[in-house]
């Protein structure tokens, strides 16, 4: 699971900067705190997934599915693909990793 791992620290990352570069654009406040909030649990759940931890997988899972079904109602509302098309196609990208990831981290002996 470290790719896996890495990948969704990545996409935590992604997340926050998008957030920041939502609040730069636009004022928006909301965008700052929860890019800022759901970045850094993607984050920190990229680093548990690094290290196996089950609950970091279902954090992932569920922050990645809530964030592409908010961003698909947001592309359905505003047609636009920045930011909105992209981080819903992201969003579930990220989805399908970690469905067809190699399922429960192994156990450390």
């Amino acid at each position: 699971m470290k790719f896996t791992g890495t990948v969704i620290a990545a996409y935590g990352l992604i997340v926050v900067l998008g957030g920041l570069i939502g609040y730069l654009k636009a004022d928006s406040l909301p965008s700052l705190i929860m890019g800022s909030t759901s970045g850094a649990l993607l984050f920190a759940s990229g680093l548990g997934l690094y290290r196996g931890s089950i609950l970091a997988f279902f954090t992932a899972l569920s922050l990645s599915f809530s964030l592409g079904i908010f961003f698909s109602f947001r592309y359905y509302i505003t047609v636009q693909m920045m930011p909105a098309g992209m981080m819903a196609l992201l969003s579930f990208i990220i989805l399908i990793l970690l469905i067809t990831s190699k399922g429960r981290p192994k156990k450390k002996k």
